[in-house]
């Protein structure tokens, strides 16, 4: 597999984050149909909220001028937090997801903690993030439903001085 290139271009456009939730998140909700924490699920009043909370960004993954994907960023100080990332079904497994995570670590460049949660049965996504060098949370892991957990994974890295 070729490497991907892509570009994080911010957005404030709550129907489109609202189709790209749906498009994006729509197979796990069909498999654990969570009906509290999924992102399938998200309204526009809270996407307008993140908007308006100050150093929280949606931003969109392009590659070649077509969007790939979405990543909800929550930034804290020496700290970002990865709420949401997703990669649109038809751009899933072509290298898309890497090229995402080494973006947003280039956006915030001067950032040293990296914070994320994902669902554990989902091996392949417990996979990638590992692959990606995030270390799970020992011992914190919170039940949504039966069959459906969320761990906890962070990473560290120097910061880079601009």
């Amino acid at each position: 597999m070729t490497q991907k290139f892509v570009q994080l271009v911010q957005t404030t456009e709550p129907t489109l984050i609202k189709s790209l939730y749906q498009q994006g998140f729509l197979d796990i909700y069909e498999r654990y149909h969570d009906e509290k924490t999924d992102p399938y699920l998200t309204t526009i009043a809270d996407i307008t909220t993140r908007l308006s909370l100050k150093n929280n960004y949606f931003l969109l993954v392009q590659a070649n001028q077509t969007i790939v994907g979405l990543v909800y960023i929550e930034k804290r100080w020496h700290t970002v937090e990865i709420g949401n990332l997703l990669i649109l079904p038809e751009f899933q497994n072509q290298g898309y997801g890497q090229a995402t995570l080494t973006a947003i670590e280039a956006f915030f460049p001067t950032i040293q903690n990296w914070k994320l949660n994902t669902i554990l049965q989902e091996q392949k996504l417990i996979y990638f993030y590992e692959k990606m060098g995030y270390k799970r949370v020992r011992y914190l892991k919170i039940p949504i439903k039966e069959k459906m957990d969320i761990v906890f994974y962070k990473k560290k890295r120097k910061a880079i001085k601009v």
